[in-house]
C-alpha cells in the first residue's frame, strides 16, 4: 500500500480516535501531574522525603493497579452495549461498576494496611521507612474514592463523554497543589506536616473528584437515558466487570510491580539513586498516562466495532490507536533526551540526585516507543475482550525477563541503577512486540 492509500484508509480512524482520546489524555496527564507536583513540592524538603514518597507510592500502586485494571474493563463493555442501543444494559453495567469497585477497593485498603505494618521487609533506610509508613497509611484511605472515580469516569468514557472527567481532573491539580502548600509547609495557620501533608492533600482531592464525577453522571441530561433505565442483570454485569477487570488488573500489576521492584532495589543501592528513580518514573509517567488516553480511545472504538460486528473496523480502529500512540511517544522520547538535565533540576537542587535522574531519563527516552505500543496493545485487545493471554504476556515480559535482568545488571555489574533500568527497557520491548503480534493475529 502506498502512502496515499494508507492515508485514505486510516484518515477517518485517526480523526475519530484523536477526537475521543484528547480529553482522556489531558485528564490522564492531570492525574499524573498531581504526583509530579507532590514530588516537586516534597523535593523542597530534601532527598529523604522524596525517597520515602517513592517507596510508599511503589507499594501503594502495586495493589491499587487492580482497581485501575477493574475500571478499564468498564468502557469496552459500555461501548458494546451502546453500539446496540441497549440502555438497560448500560444501566446494569453502571450498577455493576459501583458494586465491584467498592468491593475491590475495600480489599485493597485492607491489604495496604497489613503491608504497612510489615514495611521493614523491604529493607529501606530507617529514616526513609519511618516517613514512608506514615504516608502510606494516610493515602490508603484514598483508594476507594480513587477507584470509584476511575470506574465512573470509564463509564462516561465508554459512551464517548470524555470531557467531564478531564475538567474535574484539571480542577483537581491546582486544588491538590494548594492543599499541599497549606499542609506540607504549614501555611495559613495549618500545622507543618511535611510528607504526611502531601498524603492528606491527596486524600481530600480524590474524595472531591469522586463526588464530582458521580454528580455529573447522574445529573447530566446527555447521560440520562444510559443511567435511569431499569437496570438488567446487575449481578451478571458485576461478575462480568470482575471477570475482565481482574485479569486487566494483573496486567498492570505485573508492569507496576516490576517498576515497584526496581524502586525497592534502587533503595538497596542508595538514597540518592532511589530519589533519582522516583524523579525519572514520575516524569516518564506523564508520557505514559498520555498514551493510555490513546489506549482507552482505541479500546472504546474497538469495542464499539466489535459490538457492531465489523471485523474490518476493529482492525483499523486498533491499528490507528497504536500508530498515533507510537508517533506521540517518539516525540516525547526525543524531548526527554534533549531536556533531561533541565527536567531533573526542576525536582531537586542536590547535584548528585540530578545527575542520576538525568541518566535515567535518557533510558526512559529510549523505552518510550515500547511503552506506548504495549499500553495501547493491552487497550485494543481489551476492546475485543481478550484479557487472559495478554496477562500471561505481561507476566513473561516483566517477571521472567525484565526484572531478573534488572537485578543481575544492577547488582552483579558496575551499572548499578542504570542496569536496573536497562532491564525495565528490555521487559517493555518484549511486551510491546508480543502484544502487537497478538492483536495482529486475532484481527487478521
Amino acid at each position: 500500500m502506498n502512502l496515499v492509500g494508507f492515508w485514505n484508509q486510516y484518515r477517518s480512524h485517526f480523526k475519530a480516535t484523536a477526537l475521543l482520546a484528547w480529553p482522556i489524555i489531558i485528564g490522564q496527564v492531570g492525574q499524573v501531574s498531581m504526583g509530579v507536583v507532590d514530588t516537586a513540592m516534597v523535593g523542597k524538603l530534601g532527598e529523604v522525603p522524596v525517597a520515602a514518597s517513592g517507596a510508599s507510592s511503589a507499594v501503594f500502586f502495586l495493589l491499587t493497579v487492580f482497581g485501575f485494571g477493574l475500571s478499564t474493563a468498564i468502557s469496552p463493555l459500555v461501548s458494546m452495549a451502546s453500539a446496540r442501543k441497549d440502555y438497560a444494559e448500560t444501566a446494569g453495567i453502571l450498577r455493576g461498576a459501583y458494586r465491584s469497585s467498592v468491593a475491590v477497593s475495600l480489599i485493597i485498603q485492607t491489604l495496604l494496611f497489613l503491608v504497612s505494618y510489615q514495611f521493614g521487609i523491604l529493607n529501606q533506610h530507617a529514616e526513609v521507612e519511618e516517613l514512608a509508613v506514615s504516608y502510606l497509611r494516610i493515602i490508603t484511605f484514598s483508594v476507594l474514592p480513587m477507584v470509584v472515580f476511575l470506574s465512573i469516569k470509564q463509564f462516561a468514557d465508554g459512551l464517548s463523554f470524555t470531557r467531564s472527567s478531564m475538567v474535574i481532573t484539571l480542577l483537581a491539580v491546582p486544588c491538590n497543589a494548594f492543599l499541599n502548600w497549606l499542609m506540607i509547609y504549614g501555611n495559613w495557620g495549618f500545622p507543618k506536616l511535611g510528607l504526611d501533608g502531601a498524603g492528606y492533600a491527596t486524600l481530600i482531592t480524590r474524595i472531591l473528584m469522586m463526588v464530582a464525577m458521580i454528580w455529573y453522571v447522574h445529573k447530566a441530561k446527555a447521560l440520562h437515558r444510559y443511567v435511569v433505565q431499569k437496570p438488567v442483570l446487575v449481578a451478571t454485569f458485576t461478575r462480568k466487570v470482575l471477570a475482565m477487570g481482574i485479569p486487566s488488573g494483573f496486567q498492570y500489576f505485573f508492569e507496576i510491580a516490576a517498576f515497584g521492584g526496581a524502586m525497592i532495589m534502587a533503595g538497596w543501592i542508595g538514597v540518592a539513586e532511589q530519589a533519582a528513580h522516583q524523579i525519572a518514573i514520575n516524569t516518564a509517567a506523564l508520557t505514559y498516562m498520555a498514551v493510555t488516553g490513546f489506549a482507552a480511545a482505541g479500546g472504546i472504538r474497538v469495542g464499539a466495532a466489535h459490538g457492531g460486528f465489523s471485523r474490518k473496523d476493529v482492525r483499523l480502529a486498533g491499528k490507528s490507536a497504536i500508530l498515533l500512540g507510537a508517533a506521540w511517544m517518539l516525540l516525547c522520547g526525543t524531548a526527554l533526551a534533549i531536556f533531561r538535565q533541565e527536567i531533573a533540576a526542576l525536582y531537586i537542587d542536590e547535584p548528585v540526585v540530578q545527575q542520576w535522574a538525568a541518566s535515567l531519563l535518557l533510558i526512559a527516552a529510549l523505552f518510550q516507543l515500547s511503552d506506548g505500543i504495549q499500553a495501547i496493545g493491552l487497550g485494543v485487545l481489551r476492546g475485543i475482550a481478550d484479557v487472559k493471554r495478554p496477562t500471561l504476556i505481561t507476566l513473561f515480559a516483566y517477571w521472567v525477563i525484565g526484572l531478573p535482568v534488572a537485578y543481575v545488571l544492577g547488582f552483579y555489574t558496575d551499572l548499578t541503577i542504570i542496569g536496573i533500568w536497562i532491564g525495565l527497557l528490555l521487559g517493555l520491548s518484549i511486551s510491546a512486540i508480543l502484544l502487537y503480534w497478538r492483536f495482529n493475529k486475532l484481527t487478521r
